[in-house]
């Protein structure tokens, strides 16, 4: 990390805006740290850290230390501090049950947690075994006792830095090792493809466990030399009201899931949308944002081009990328850089490949599908404690295998579709491979479906059959059948794409990210269910 921490040295000296700090609600405004007070606070929870694995007779290089604080300056100078001490930072979900919590220290053996002292009741059972280090014994206004030189820190490229845990939607969530090379690897590309500088301004919302929230909306633009702007948790009405406050620098940035955009526009529909002067306010302050990302799930045509409506015309920007390579695809920010429905162009610094069934590579012959590969330095290092499981995901020539299908498009200069993954969202029906997103597309255009989740389930005949799981629109619940399903698809979809099963819920379940969890929700709902009669 001795490039980030160089880089923050720099944005430092230029005296420039870090953090608003959400988290101080006895200050107004809320408080406000440049790069200097950060790094000044970084050095205070150093020498907290380091007193503490002294006391403990830990060793801390390539230690794991657990970090659970809420959004704001105190997450972030104890994850740079751990980092400046070459151990490894796993952060941990906040709203997790204390199972899963348990999972992820015990999985990646945390030797140190830094918690926040709210959270010191749900973790008491797990610090009787390890050392626990409230960041709130550190004064807000703490004064080191030496100063660190951070543009002078050094680190091989190989030390790892991070273990972030995947969603666990195909299994059990895995630990997946970053470097400090692959880690800067990933935000040099990125701050390039987005143009990121020291004039941006970040609306943070996302959890900061997962790598949207923690690599891309929060250390990318502060590696950037932008202001990341901290809300403690994601609310509709108070980002829209930030949004159009006239007396704040405009916010430039904003990062969501698609459930973030589908509750921006919601609150857009039932709150603002009526008021004519208020309106044009909010698509004015929608259109200024200069990139407004949607990732982690993959987002529905009709969502998408709603916030266009609100925003001018504007489209989210979609990428996609995986917890063991960071992004690999990305739209970018030219007049045609985004193109509905499409997840854009590899970004700088790697290789991509799509790889048909049979090996052939259909990179470069558009409406074939294929499995993206990659080649990049941004890779991860191995999974915790998984021995060679890494290595059974790269080919013999070097590719890391991600398991997610996709398409290209001559009419849109070869940009990338994604069709879903292999293991959950192709579905293979009768000799046919037909990708679950495209019927989602299409089953979310009909007036009575709010959320639907499209898989395969085992059929005798046909190898699988598409199924899908449903949330009706409100008040119309009584329309949601498998009947009326597929008589409005049969002008938009062939036969055999048809859903041929249905299961309606009142609220889809959905992790911290916004994914839904699909072989757990076919469990479920389809448990040896026979096949509707059509």
């Amino acid at each position: 990390m001795a490039e980030y921490f160089r880089r923050l040295a720099t944005h430092a000296a230029y005296n420039r805006l870090a953090i608003i700090d959400p988290a101080d609600t006895t200050s107004s405004p809320p408080r406000q740290y440049t790069y200097a007070q950060l790094l000044e606070r970084v050095t205070a929870f150093r020498e907290h850290v380091i007193g503490a694995a002294q006391n403990a007779q830990l060793h801390l290089e390539g230690a794991r230390v657990g970090v659970m604080v809420p959004p704001g300056v105190d997450f972030v100078a104890a994850v740079l501090s751990i980092w400046s001490l070459r151990a490894i930072v796993v952060p941990i979900c906040l709203s997790h049950p204390l199972q899963e919590i348990a999972y992820t220290v015990t999985d990646s053996d945390q030797a140190i947690i830094l918690y926040h002292s709210m959270f010191r009741p749900r973790l008491a059972t797990i610090l009787k075994d390890r050392v626990g280090l409230d960041v709130n014994s550190t004064s807000k206004d703490a004064v080191p006792n030496e100063a660190i030189d951070y543009a002078a820190l050094h680190w091989p490229a190989d030390t790892s830095s991070t273990i972030i845990y995947t969603s666990g939607t195909t299994g059990s969530p895995k630990g997946v090792v970053h470097t400090a090379g692959s880690s800067e690897h990933s935000l040099r590309g990125l701050a390039q493809v987005w143009q990121i500088d020291p004039q941006d301004r970040a609306l943070h919302v996302l959890p900061l466990h997962h790598g949207h929230g923690f690599n891309l909306s929060l250390f990318l633009p502060l590696w950037a030399g932008a202001t990341v702007e901290f809300m403690s948790k994601f609310d509709e009405s108070r980002a829209w009201q930030r949004l159009l406050d006239p007396a704040q620098p405009p916010i430039t940035i904003l990062m969501a899931v698609p459930t973030i955009w589908v509750k921006m526009i919601g609150h857009f529909d039932q709150n603002i949308k009526n008021d004519i002067k208020l309106a044009r306010k909010a698509k004015n302050a929608a259109a200024s944002l200069r990139l407004a990302i949607s990732g982690s799930a993959a987002l529905p045509g009709p969502i998408r081009q709603a916030w266009a409506d609100i925003a001018n015309g504007y489209l989210l920007l979609e990428r996609y990328g995986t917890t063991e390579a960071g992004i690999i695809y990305s739209g970018n920010l030219e007049s045609n850089g985004r193109v509905l429905g499409s997840v854009g162009w590899p970004v700088p610094g790697l290789q991509t490949r799509l790889i048909a069934d049979d090996g052939r590579d259909v990179s470069n012959t558009p409406g074939t599908v294929g499995e993206i590969q990659v080649k990049t330095p941004g890779l991860l290092k191995e999974y915790w404690r998984r021995p060679g499981a890494a290595s059974k995901e790269i080919t013999s020539d070097g590719w890391w295998k991600t398991g997610d299908m996709a398409v290209v498009k001559a009419e849109h200069n070869n940009a990338a579709f994604i069709q879903g993954r292999a293991s959950v969202d192709i579905i293979k029906s009768g000799g046919y491979k037909i990708s679950a997103l495209d019927i989602e597309a299409a089953m979310l255009q009909l007036p009575f479906v709010q959320e639907v989740a499209v898989m395969g389930v085992p059929d005798p005949t046909w190898g699988e059959m598409a199924a899908a799981v449903c949330v009706p629109v409100e008040g119309k619940a009584e329309e949601l059948t498998i009947a009326n399903v597929r008589e409005r698809l049969r002008s938009e979809l062939a036969p055999y794409k048809l859903p041929q099963k249905l299961h309606v819920l009142k609220t889809m379940p959905r992790n911290a990210m916004g994914k839904v969890q699909k072989k757990a929700l076919r469990e479920k709902c389809f448990p040896n269910s026979p096949t509707a009669k059509l």
